[in-house]
C-alpha cells in the first residue's frame, strides 16, 4: 500500500471513530442501556406509600452518568433517589421512571441550572453509598443525602383513635476524607487522625475561627475549614 492510500484509509479510520463518538455523545442514557441494567420494578414517587418526595431534586434535571467501563453518558432527565440510593433515569417520550442498577454507575453528575452537582460512590460505615463531592483537594468534603420514610401519627378529629401516615425526612451528613480514611463530622476522635502534621496550625485556626469538629457545625464553617486545610 502506498503512502497516499495508507493515509487516506488512517483518514477514513479517524473520521469513523469520530462520527461513532459523536453519535454517543448524542445518544441518551435511557437509549444506551440495555434493559436488563435498569430496574423496571421501581415505583414512580406518585405510586409510593409516604407523603413527599424520595429524589433529590422536585423536578427533573439533566447530567451524565460514568458506567464501570469508564464510559461517560448524557441524559436529558434524570435524578437522585435518596432512600433507594439509585440513579434514576426519566424516559422523555413515555415519562417511565427506572434506576440505573448501582453496580453499574461508577459515579454521576446533575446540573441544577446554576452548579453541577457531582458524586460518586464510596464506601462509608458499613454501607456503599454515593456521595456529593463538595471541595476536593489533600482533604475532600463529602455530603451524603439521606432520606427515610418515618411513621407519623395525628389525632383523628375528637377521636381518640390516632391515625398513622408515613413522610420522607431528610437529614445530610458529611465526611472528611483524607484519601486514606474516611471521618465522618462531627468528629469525637482526636483532630490529629485527620489532620496529621498540620494539627497545631489547624487547632490554632479552629479557635481563632470558633470551630468545633467535635459538635454540631455549621456548613459555611465546615467549607472555610477544608478550604484552608488544602491551602497549606
Amino acid at each position: 500500500m502506498d503512502k497516499r492510500n495508507y493515509s487516506q484509509l488512517l483518514f477514513s479510520m479517524i473520521l469513523m471513530a469520530c462520527t461513532a463518538l459523536s453519535t454517543l455523545a448524542q445518544q441518551d442514557l435511557w437509549e444506551v442501556l440495555d434493559p436488563n441494567q435498569l430496574n423496571s420494578k421501581l415505583l414512580s414517587a406518585t405510586k409510593r406509600n409516604f407523603e413527599g418526595n424520595p429524589y433529590l431534586f422536585d423536578t427533573w434535571m439533566s447530567g451524565n452518568v460514568t458506567v464501570n467501563t469508564g464510559q461517560t453518558i448524557p441524559t436529558e432527565q434524570m435524578n437522585y433517589d435518596c432512600i433507594s440510593d439509585q440513579v434514576i433515569i426519566k424516559n422523555q417520550e413515555t415519562g417511565q421512571e427506572l434506576a440505573v442498577f448501582k453496580k453499574l454507575v461508577e459515579s454521576f453528575e446533575i446540573n441544577d441550572g446554576n452548579i453541577l452537582h457531582s458524586f460518586k460512590r464510596m464506601i462509608l460505615p458499613g454501607e456503599i453509598k454515593y456521595v456529593e463531592v463538595i471541595l476536593e483537594g489533600k482533604l475532600d468534603l463529602l455530603k451524603f443525602h439521606r432520606k427515610e420514610v418515618i411513621e407519623k401519627k395525628a389525632a383523628s378529629g375528637y377521636s381518640t383513635t390516632a391515625q398513622s401516615s408515613s413522610q420522607v425526612r431528610y437529614k445530610a451528613e458529611y465526611f472528611l476524607h483524607n484519601h486514606d480514611e474516611l471521618f465522618a463530622v462531627p468528629f469525637k476522635e482526636n483532630v490529629s487522625e485527620i489532620f496529621g502534621n498540620k494539627t497545631d496550625i489547624m487547632t490554632s485556626y479552629m479557635k481563632s475561627e470558633r470551630i468545633k469538629l467535635k459538635s454540631k457545625i455549621k456548613f459555611g464553617k465546615l467549607v472555610k475549614l477544608v478550604n484552608y486545610y488544602n491551602s497549606l
